[in-house]
């Protein structure tokens, strides 16, 4: 049987975890504290890339309310626009308060090549990611928020990439020790045949990146 559209299926989601390391945000500052930095909102010695505990892994290390770090992503061939962008943050702290918040928010700016400029983005996401508190009593857990998304039929269809903000809006007073930013993580229903309007329903997330169970 020969198949030419996506009609017929129903394709577990897309997805890619992009670590800060590959974050095109990310610069050397000489000026102040020499170190890689973010170079979106905050202060030269805001931000830097910092073992997390003796673990011999880095976090981007954020400091003020306020810090950020871009990325420009260039949307996949297999994005269907038809369907919801989703999108999470992956963070740790030294915090062992359970009752600490942090506050995450994502930014964007959809990029036509060739007419778009490069600069702040500007727009929220149309589901906001909701705050997150330290989810257990370890120090430098690896945690992530829950999923914000783009709604559906957002982007006109010569947008190829999105110009994306990662921000640290506010956290608990308490919450004084050291906060990571660890990677940002999209999910889409991909259209990966040729023919037809994509699937019929979008891709429902599994509970789990490889679980069975939804």
């Amino acid at each position: 049987m020969k198949f030419n559209n996506d009609r017929q299926f129903v394709w577990r989601p897309d997805g890619v975890v992009i670590p800060f390391q590959c974050f095109t945000g990310l610069d050397y500052e000489a000026t102040t504290a020499n170190d890689i930095k973010s170079i979106g909102a905050g202060a030269a010695n805001d931000t830097s890339v910092i073992e997390i505990g003796t673990s011999g892994v880095t976090g981007l290390k954020m400091t003020a309310a306020g810090n950020s770090v871009m990325h420009l992503f260039a949307l996949p061939r297999t994005f269907d626009p038809k369907y919801h962008l989703r999108a999470r943050l992956h963070w740790s702290s030294g915090s062992t308060d359970t009752a600490d918040t942090i506050d995450w928010k994502i930014l964007y700016t959809p990029i036509v090549y060739n007419v778009t400029a490069i600069a702040a983005p500007a727009t929220a996401l149309d589901t906001v990611i909701p705050r997150d508190t330290v989810p257990v009593a370890t120090a430098n857990a690896h945690c992530v928020t829950e999923w914000g998304s783009i709604r559906p039929n957002k982007f006109a269809d010569n947008v190829e990439a999105l110009l994306i903000e990662m921000e640290m809006d506010a956290f608990a007073a308490g919450l004084s020790e050291a906060k990571h930013l660890l990677a940002l993580e999209l999910a889409w229903t991909p259209r990966r045949l040729y023919y037809g309007d994509g699937m019929a329903h979008p891709a429902k997330l599994p509970l789990y990146s490889a679980s069975d169970k939804y």
